[in-house]
């Protein structure tokens, strides 16, 4: 007996989506996603993210929260856990790899070499906030990378950041082609010592001198718990 031929036409319609449903189900199971993805996958890309060369490192771009200044953060680990100090800078800011970090100078935001810099102390190698000071801007300045010329000091304030003795060193720097004048903030944690220096062009010192002092001002020292409960933040600096 012929089956009717509208009976068969009906199967293999059936037929044929049954098949098309089968195929889009197991490439739906088929495509990788980020939940079932190896992690050595996704330590790979998170690596290549991170050296990307347009990737800013996270040091550089820690902020505050809910402040849009950027701070930069210095840190000393004599002993650990480390301790750090940190400054807030005015915005917007441009990251350089010349040493420092330059911070436009109103009225010559269009003319870098007025910028003032902003030179940072870390993991110094003094236990105490004189010979930081000394190391940091007299042998560090010598060098051919930051001025090739020492620091020479005119006179020190001794202050406290967040209870820790410091001290802010007012001092000239004679330059090949121009003179400077700058702030120097050191201080002293028991994990060991760090600091700043925020540094201008003679010419310049109406403006920036205040820049630079807010600058410091803005300071801050976190130190570990055991540090805060057994060190002696109110001996003298």
């Amino acid at each position: 007996m012929t089956r009717p031929r509208c009976c068969i036409r009906r199967r293999m319609i059936i037929a044929t989506l049954w098949l098309c449903c089968a195929a889009c189900a197991w490439t739906q199971d088929s495509t990788p996603d980020s939940s079932s993805r190896p992690l050595g996958d996704i330590a790979r890309k998170s690596r290549q993210e991170r050296t990307d060369k347009d990737h800013i490192a996270a040091k550089k771009v820690l902020n505050e929260e809910g402040s849009s200044k950027p701070v930069l953060t210095v840190h000393a680990c004599k002993q650990l856990p480390c301790s750090s100090l940190s400054i807030s800078l005015p915005a917007p800011v441009a990251w350089t790899r010349a040493g420092y970090i330059p911070v436009p100078l109103p009225g010559h935001e269009d003319d870098k070499s007025h910028s003032i810099r902003v030179y940072e102390a870390d993991i110094l190698e003094a236990y105490d906030v004189e010979s930081a000071k000394h190391l940091f801007l007299q042998d560090w300045f010598s060098r051919p990378y930051f001025f090739g010329q020492a620091a020479k000091f005119l006179f020190d304030e001794s202050t406290r950041i967040s209870g820790w003795p410091a001290r802010i060193t007012h001092f000239t720097v004679a330059g090949r082609v121009m003179n400077f004048r700058g702030l120097g903030l050191i201080a002293a944690v028991p994990t060991g010592t760090f600091g700043f220096a925020c540094v201008f062009r003679e010419e310049n010192s109406g403006d920036a001198a205040g820049i630079c002092e807010n600058i410091l001002n803005s300071a801050r020292i976190d130190v570990a718990e055991k540090y805060r409960l057994y060190g002696q933040p109110n001996d003298d600096p």
